[in-house]
């Protein structure tokens, strides 16, 4: 049991210092040497790509994957820099009933919301409320 906390606990500490996208001081969006946009994005949930064309032409440090604000700091506008959210939204809300308000018995409604779109970074989380009537 004490060998089963001790990696949990390790577990947790590395998940804690990756979750802002530094390992050990490390940047892992530059230590992942990514050639596209799609790999940059797949990386890490916090970095970034610069699509800016003549972006790291004058620099010895040009990588085009790094955190959003890196990138603008070593000159990428920040029309530029592709950099994607996780999100949601509330496409169909009616609200919950019960049996015997509506019309048919089919008119009950026992869930909110009734339909969701999601936008979903990989490695990134989105919260989505929902609510059940349970009669």
């Amino acid at each position: 049991i004490e060998t089963f906390f001790m990696v949990l606990n390790a577990y947790i500490h590395n998940a804690y210092l990756t979750c802002n996208g530094f390992f050990l001081g490390l940047n892992v969006c530059m230590s992942g040497s990514a050639t596209s946009c799609e790999e940059c994005l797949l990386i890490h949930p916090n970095c970034a790509w610069c699509a800016q064309e003549d972006f790291g032409q004058a620099r010895t440090l040009n990588s085009r994957c790094d955190f959003s604000q890196n990138l603008q700091k070593r000159g990428c506008d920040a029309p530029f820099i592709e950099n994607p959210r996780s999100g949601s939204s509330l496409l169909l809300s009616k609200p919950l009933s019960s049996k015997g308000s509506g019309v048919t018995q089919y008119d009950v409604i026992q869930i909110y919301p009734q339909k969701i779109s999601l936008s979903l970074r990989p490695g990134s989380c989105a919260f989505c409320p929902l609510m059940l009537f349970v009669m």
